[in-house]
């Protein structure tokens, strides 16, 4: 904060400075005109080290910022149900975090940089303008006033554009990385030009969107540039006016110009940063959305192996949004230490026998025990510390290794 007041305050000092210097040039000695070069130089310097010193802190905090969201994120999600990573595309999930990761922090560093900073500018002007003339300080005002008027107008409907912008983005990154993750599958068990097609869906939805948001930022630029000329140009009229009728000194010419034309160009930086915080915004609150989802209440009672029997008993099972039955009053023992072999037809409910024993998924009657303990009554953590899992994808990438620390071992083989 103090840096960004010290950049604002050396932005309408240096063009004091020069007023003070032409105001004041015939009556200088070599010594006066030392001292205020000094002085101006020494305002420059200030600045640059205030810019270097911002810019270094901002460094600092998106480092320690984006760190906390990253685990944030990861934690969150962890808490989550198994059938939200079903229904959610593994490679969308990322691009979404992605979005937070780098969008989150850009929010904060531009309203910081930009608005914050203008705010300030801003301040220390009316205070000069005011001291020179009223008449200048009130136009300024007015006309700030007036772009900041159509400024809100154009962010509410550049809002729309983004939150389409927004969740075109993650589905074409989502896709690819699917698409590369799967890519045995897709050579496999699909056509490539079927992928390709979908892409070609995801993509044209997005360009489409892109064009409109394209035309909207036509209008939006060219208003923003007619606004400051108009206002440039009624300086000049005014300058020009009260120049002819002695009611200001050059230096004042020199010092209201300088800062207005600061102004205006911060003015017009923040019409163009404005469509990057909007769309920035937009990123990420939809990525944000992914934290929205209200995990499942998990019990706070550890898990105590004993001997590893499991028990099924009375069992029934349906996935979401289905009445079809996987598993109907299922019952199955597995003693302890002992090697049980699940073989069936696909769809037969032997990954939904496995996915019960690990809480992927909860029995929709009945119960599943271990060691005489309800699986639903104990913490999914604790459970699953005592479970190893080799999935077909890992068997085939011959990198399976079964931690000694776990006590039940399922081995997942399904190439029949």
């Amino acid at each position: 904060m103090s840096c960004m007041l010290v950049i604002a305050f050396d932005s309408n000092f240096r063009p004091y400075v020069i007023k003070l210097l032409i105001d004041g040039a015939h009556n200088f000695s070599i010594k006066t005109y030392i001292i205020w070069a000094t002085v101006y130089l020494s305002s420059q310097m200030i600045s640059v080290i205030s810019a270097a010193a911002f810019d270094w802190l901002g460094t600092l905090y998106h480092t320690s910022y984006r760190e906390r969201i990253a685990h944030r994120y990861l934690e969150q999600l962890s808490k989550y149900e198994y059938n939200f990573f079903q229904e959610t595309l593994a490679g969308t999930l990322t691009a979404k975090v992605t979005d937070a990761f780098n969008s989150i922090p850009m929010v904060v560093f531009i309203t910081m940089n930009m608005f914050l900073q203008f705010v300030f500018l801003i301040i220390i002007a009316s205070i000069i303008f005011i001291k020179t003339s009223y008449l200048l300080g009130i136009i300024m005002l007015v006309w700030i006033a007036a772009f900041m008027t159509l400024t809100r107008r154009h962010i509410k409907n550049s809002t729309d554009y983004n939150k389409e912008y927004a969740q075109c983005r993650p589905k074409i990154f989502g896709f690819l990385t699917d698409y590369f993750t799967n890519i045995l599958n897709v050579w496999f068990f699909s056509e490539v030009k079927n992928e390709k097609n979908r892409l070609r869906v995801i993509t044209q939805d997005f360009i489409e969107k892109s064009l409109k948001f394209g035309i909207f930022l036509r209008q939006y630029y060219f208003s923003y540039g007619t606004l400051v000329t108009c206002y440039v140009a009624l300086i000049f009229v005014i300058l020009g006016y009260l120049s002819l009728q002695n009611e200001i000194t050059p230096g004042d010419f020199a010092v209201i110009f300088m800062i207005n034309y600061k102004i205006a160009e911060k003015l017009s930086e923040i019409s163009y940063k404005l469509i990057e915080f909007t769309q920035q915004l937009a990123i990420a609150t939809n990525a944000i959305t992914l934290l929205n989802k209200q995990p499942k209440n998990d019990s706070k009672t550890n898990f105590i192996y004993k001997e590893g029997t499991i028990v099924f008993s009375g069992i029934d099972f349906a996935y979401i949004g289905t009445k079809e039955k996987i598993l109907e009053n299922f019952n199955l023992t597995i003693a302890a230490k002992q090697k049980v072999g699940l073989v069936g037809v696909s769809g037969s409910g032997k990954s939904t026998i496995i996915n019960l024993i690990t809480r992927l998924e909860e029995p929709n009657s009945s119960s599943v025990l271990i060691d005489n303990q309800n699986i639903a009554n104990v913490s999914m953590e604790s459970l699953r510390k005592h479970i190893s899992i080799v999935s077909q994808s890992a068997i085939r990438s011959r990198a399976c290794r079964l931690k000694r620390t776990h006590n039940l071992a399922i081995l997942f083989i399904d190439y029949l």
